[in-house]
């Protein structure tokens, strides 16, 4: 029944009702009355269709009414009083997103590193951390001490970033990327991708890195062979594996070479076996590797 109009941020409970109006209500009878309240000066806090609440100033019935120059006051107030409740609202926003985004590349199947403009970790997923336990304990001066956070990273990921950026950064496009193989002394092998990120296109003076780790078989053969010729793989395994990494169904792999969805899927086993991956974005990955064309 009594409500301020809509541009008034700042009021006084007189301005919108009379005083012999106010000591008719339970609010005045039970909360106001009972503390020796007289009347309240209210800020309202909102931006745009975020209500963030409102903040009640309340005087002693010995004192004075709220007079209009206290509204003015209190209006002069509100500004700075929304932008703190904007940026918290933005923090705990960003803070969600955030979380959200972690939780996901926590779970992500292939080792996941952020890296910041100093080559410090920002995010190291859990199968990151694996990936560098293992090449952290495979002897040798193999790691960097990092800021923040417990994981060690190895130094060959953070010399990698650097030589890239120094070679490709000055001229690099946003989607440029490195990769190469990792062997460690105990015969283990990775394979590494390494992508620049440009958080701001004006300023192209250091990027953020993304990289991104799998795990090959020891019997992976190395660099510089030819695909089939490399993982022993026969003609027809080989052509169904450049049209999964391309990403292409099963069904649609089968319909192209005329075989049943079956036999692929019977192929597919054979080149994962042979190549010692687990999963269609580890062998696209690789078939990007190795340059290798999609008919």
């Amino acid at each position: 029944q009594f409500s301020p109009q809509q541009a008034n941020l700042a009021f006084k409970t007189d301005d919108v009702i009379p005083y012999s109006r106010m000591v008719e209500l339970d609010y005045y009878n039970s909360f106001l009355r009972p503390q020796n309240l007289l009347g309240e000066l209210i800020i309202r806090l909102y931006s745009g269709d975020n209500t963030f609440g409102a903040i009640s100033l309340q005087r002693y019935q010995e004192h004075s009414c709220f007079e209009k120059k206290d509204v003015l006051k209190a209006s002069l107030l509100v500004p700075y009083l929304v932008n703190i409740f904007e940026t918290a609202y933005r923090l705990v926003k960003t803070n969600d997103e955030r979380m959200l985004l972690e939780r996901w590349m926590d779970s992500y199947a292939e080792g996941v590193v952020l890296l910041d403009t100093g080559l410090q970790p920002i995010f190291i997923n859990s199968m990151a951390k694996r990936y560098f336990s293992q090449m952290n304990t495979s002897g040798g001066d193999t790691s960097i001490d990092t800021v923040n956070l417990d994981t060690i990273i190895p130094k060959i990921i953070v010399q990698d970033c650097k030589n890239l950026m120094d070679v490709d950064a000055p001229n690099c496009e946003p989607d440029c990327h490195g990769n190469r193989i990792i062997n460690t002394k105990h015969n283990q092998r990775y394979y590494a991708q390494y992508f620049f990120n440009y958080l701001s296109s004006s300023q192209r003076t250091m990027p953020h890195f993304i990289v991104f780790l799998n795990e090959l078989n020891t019997d992976f053969e190395g660099e510089g062979i030819s695909f089939s010729g490399q993982h022993r793989l026969s003609r027809r395994e080989e052509i169904i594996a450049r049209h999964a990494a391309g990403g292409f169904t099963n069904k649609q792999i089968a319909d192209k070479l005329c075989i049943s969805p079956f036999t692929v899927q019977n192929h597919l086993k054979s080149i994962f076996e042979k190549t010692g991956l687990n999963s269609r974005t580890k062998l696209a990955n690789l078939v990007k590797y190795l340059d290798m064309p999609l008919d």
